[in-house]
């Protein structure tokens, strides 16, 4: 599988050039699209069978509604094995302490089935997540010169 895209919609961008490190972006509050748009993506990360890892940058998220949260919730326990077994990194960008904070509170009430960081910005994610890669002995190829720009450094 070797076609692996830049995905732009009104609320998310899905950077996958430079696979097995994707990247997404959320620009506003999801659509029910956007959410169907990522899941979709992240079975088909899944789906490819070999590591990878995965930088969420979420500064702009304005808000995420229970039907979403619960949809994120379905698909992680549908899909925890295989993120256990393929994922080696998650790493979660918010600017702001308190967004940081909550997400952590979160995660320590329902843990992630892999190693995850959060950061306050984007190439502290991307370095982590490329380490990580290069550890499970994986290869990331180098940014493309329109690599999505992180909104906070």
């Amino acid at each position: 599988m070797t076609d692996w895209d830049l995905i732009k919609t009104e609320s998310v961008v899905l950077d996958e050039r430079r696979y097995p490190l994707v990247v997404t972006q959320f620009i506003d509050t999801p659509t029910d699209s956007a959410i169907d748009l990522y899941l979709s993506r992240a079975d088909r990360a899944l789906e490819a069978g070999k590591p990878y890892a995965l930088v969420v940058e979420a500064n702009s998220l304005r808000d995420m509604s229970q039907a979403h949260r619960q949809k994120f919730a379905d698909w992680l326990k549908r899909r925890r094995d295989d993120i256990e077994r393929l994922c080696v990194g998650q790493a979660y960008v918010y600017g702001s302490v308190v967004q940081r904070m909550i997400l952590r509170s979160v995660f320590m009430l329902s843990p992630l089935p892999t190693e995850h960081i959060i950061v306050k910005h984007r190439h502290e994610a991307e370095s982590w997540c490329v380490q990580r890669l290069r550890d499970a002995g994986e290869s990331v190829p180098p940014a493309p010169a329109d690599w999505i720009r992180s909104l906070n450094g």
